[in-house]
């Protein structure tokens, strides 16, 4: 099951970024594991951004784990 999800129309992403459907992230989970996803990740994993260009995300992280191998 993927879920169909739309995007906002009226938000307008910044100047300096320039939006392209890239799937790399995309294909790493099955379409059913994506549609689960909140729209905010679909976004934020879809986005590609021209050759030199970066974005940076802050946030805090809420919990670490790792296994005995590291």
């Amino acid at each position: 099951m993927t879920s169909a999800r739309l995007s906002d129309s009226s938000a307008s992403p910044s100047a300096h970024v320039k939006l392209l459907d890239d799937r790399r992230f995309r294909g790493l989970l099955s379409d059913e594991d994506w549609g689960r996803l909140p729209l905010a990740t679909w976004r934020r994993f879809s986005k590609r951004v021209a050759d030199g260009d970066s974005v940076v995300y802050v946030g805090v992280v809420d919990e670490v784990s790792f296994s005995d191998i590291g």
